[in-house]
């Protein structure tokens, strides 16, 4: 199957990011690609300033400050895998400019040559407002589109969506879980997407937003994006070559390039088991409409090579349409199991006891993080028959090599993260709440001394 990259260039947004950087580490180890070209806010000098050893061992110069991405998580000999010149290049560009920022003759040579597009790089912050999401997640995967459109070797554009596009459904009747498969769910509505999209332009919203329950205006700014690239692809008699990629709750890898790898800033399952674990509350209520949410309500988090991985190996596959890159029905974690072992490490000096609220998702009187998080209360069942097929098709050998399913316990997922749970709190907590918590307690349980390590 991956004699299929064997001669082809791919280009790759969302580099040095932690999905990014997972693909971009996945494209040089396991399939023997031509070229990979990464387009990174500030370019090669970016790129090095995150990866070159803190340690003084400086192997180039560079001009701006390091900083402690890329360098802190992964040992050298990953690191000169991803920076191998002659495997990968990185530009100086950024996705809100015109043309990504990039200069037209290294415009022409991209387009020339390329022949995958990987388009990971987007916000995920779930408290921006519609109007803040337009330039980032919607005008710029249009402009990304548009771009591989007339690149004429495409064979495949790769959109990174969300499972949570479709965050609006509700529940079928004869189960709690909120079914979604893998397909296009348009909202509805007597406008054209083009229609949609010049209203959310010019007003920061649209009737379809407005009508429609979607847990966060990101999930609202994904869902457009996606029918927005199926028209345009539809307009050009391309859509054999556009396939969109929904994660669920990115969280640190199973496998690759190490058990336990992630940027932790950028793992939202993390962020929330430490705000948990640091909240001064004395109870956390999460608004769900469940019977039974002790048993019913989960969380959906798969591990970046999982993610990675599916997106890798539908592109050889040639699948089209909508694949969900999630842990699914069969390895989902039950929203109490994340609590009690996010709890296991709790520093502060009394319980926090967690209350749910009858009164559904939208309800006023949630915990703050989990008015930000939103979906802790209610229980998604994404379908993945499409990647059980495929694997189903593939060879042992090739499944061997493959992180394609998620084989995380909940019960091992926290316990690993000791060191990235501190790391989250140095870098997020308050000075104040750290010096109360330095003197309130003497059992500190993110471990004060032991020093963050790269494996």
């Amino acid at each position: 199957m991956f004699e299929y990259y064997e001669k082809k260039s791919i280009f790759v947004t969302g580099a040095p990011g932690f999905l990014g950087t997972v693909i971009i580490y996945r494209l040089v180890t396991l399939c023997e690609v031509q070229h990979v070209y990464v387009l990174c806010r500030g370019g090669p000098e970016s790129v090095l300033s995150k990866i070159m050893s803190t340690r003084g061992k400086l192997t180039y110069v560079v001009r701006r400050r390091l900083r402690s991405s890329w360098t802190q998580w992964l040992p050298e000999p990953i690191l000169n895998t991803l920076c191998d010149p002659s495997r990968v290049t990185a530009f100086d560009g950024d996705i809100l400019l015109p043309d990504m920022g990039l200069k037209k003759d290294t415009l022409d040579m991209v387009r020339t040559h390329v022949h995958v597009i990987i388009h990971a790089a987007s916000s995920i912050n779930l408290a921006k407002p519609l109007a803040g999401l337009f330039d980032v997640i919607i005008r710029a995967s249009d402009m990304i589109g548009g771009f591989a459109l007339s690149c004429p070797k495409l064979d495949r554009f790769v959109y990174v969506s969300t499972a949570y596009a479709n965050g609006h459904l509700g529940p079928s009747g004869h189960t709690s879980d909120i079914e979604v498969d893998e397909r296009i769910y348009d909202p509805g509505s007597s406008a054209s997407v083009i229609e949609e999209l010049s209203e959310v332009e010019k007003h920061g919203t649209s009737k379809v937003y407005e009508a429609h329950d979607f847990p966060w205006p990101y999930a609202y700014a994904k869902n457009l994006t996606e029918r927005l690239l199926v028209r345009r692809f539809q307009d050009h008699r391309a859509t054999n070559k556009l396939l969109m990629v929904r994660p669920s709750i990115i969280g640190p890898s199973q496998s690759v390039p190490y058990p336990g790898f992630c940027l932790p800033l950028s793992a939202p399952l993390l962020m929330f088991a430490t705000g948990m674990a640091l909240s001064t509350s004395r109870d956390m209520r999460i608004g769900t409409n469940l019977t039974d949410p002790d048993s019913q309500a989960t969380l959906d988090g798969v591990p970046a090579d999982v993610v990675a991985d599916r997106l890798i190996t539908h592109v050889a596959a040639s699948t089209t349409g909508c694949i969900h890159a999630v842990s699914g029905e069969r390895a989902r974690y039950k929203t109490r199991d994340v609590w009690e072992q996010a709890m296991q490490f709790r520093p502060i000096p009394w319980d926090l006891k967690l209350v749910w609220d009858p009164n559904g998702w939208r309800s006023p009187n949630q915990h703050f993080l989990c008015r930000r998080y939103n979906l802790l209360g209610v229980s998604y069942a994404f379908s993945e028959r499409r990647t059980v097929k495929l694997s189903n098709a593939l060879s042992p050998e090739e499944r061997k090599e493959l992180q394609l399913f998620s084989r995380v316990k909940v019960s091992e997922l926290l316990p690993k993260q000791v060191q990235h749970f501190r790391y989250i709190f140095d870098r997020t907590a308050p000075k104040d709440e750290k010096a109360w918590l330095a003197t309130t307690t003497s059992d500190h349980r993110f471990g004060d001394h032991q020093r963050v390590s790269k494996l």
